[in-house]
């Protein structure tokens, strides 16, 4: 339900297209989520039939499987969803547990963002590489750093891979320097404190 299944593929055939399908999907999620500050609020129909009062929002926290992009179940329900959560909160938070926000082969320069921050190789060498993760959202971002070499693609990843993967904390509209050691035995650390975006 995470679409880590998207990552393991991708490990596994070295085809970009598994990555790029997870990251929209990662993306996507995130838009039906109903925030105190953008809520999603209940279709007109529910409110009609007196189930609901008017203007009724599903609480921070919420999410729904039905988000009505068109008018299929009529004009007056476009945008909005049937009052209640269901198993999209799940697959939203199983995919903040099981995909990393950012991919790095520290052997080959290969660096990509699932997370919404964005990620760029700012140099490398046969010790280690230098990435700056760009929190270009209003949010302050945990992301996670899945460091692995090219060679350690075809191995089966276990469960939980991302529990000993670093995490780093990125403020809203900052960057962050981080370096990652070649070898993962080596523990990658932050070098550079956080800096104005821009």
């Amino acid at each position: 339900m995470s679409g880590s299944a998207l990552f393991r593929l991708y490990r596994a055939t070295g085809n970009l297209f598994y990555l790029e399908l997870l990251r929209d999907t990662a993306h996507n999620l995130t838009q039906y989520l109903s925030r105190a500050d953008q809520p999603i609020r209940a279709c007109h129909s529910q409110i009609q039939a007196g189930n609901l009062s008017a203007g009724k929002a599903a609480p921070p926290g919420w999410m729904n499987e039905r988000v009505n992009m068109s008018d299929w179940e009529g004009d007056e329900n476009i945008g909005e969803i049937f009052y209640g959560p269901c198993w999209s909160e799940v697959s939203l938070m199983l995919t903040y547990v099981e995909v990393p926000g950012v991919y790095v082969q520290p052997d080959t320069g290969f660096v990509f963002a699932m997370d919404h921050v964005n990620a760029r190789l700012l140099k490398r060498d046969s010790e280690e590489v230098e990435i700056e993760l760009m929190n270009p959202t209003w949010f302050d971002a945990s992301v996670r750093v899945f460091v692995e070499n090219s060679v350690e693609c075809g191995q089966a990843l276990g469960l939980n891979p991302l529990w000993s993967r670093p995490q780093y904390e990125v403020p809203a509209g900052r960057a962050l320097v981080v370096k990652l050691a070649c070898k993962r035995r080596l523990k990658s650390e932050a070098v550079f404190n956080l800096s104005s975006a821009g």
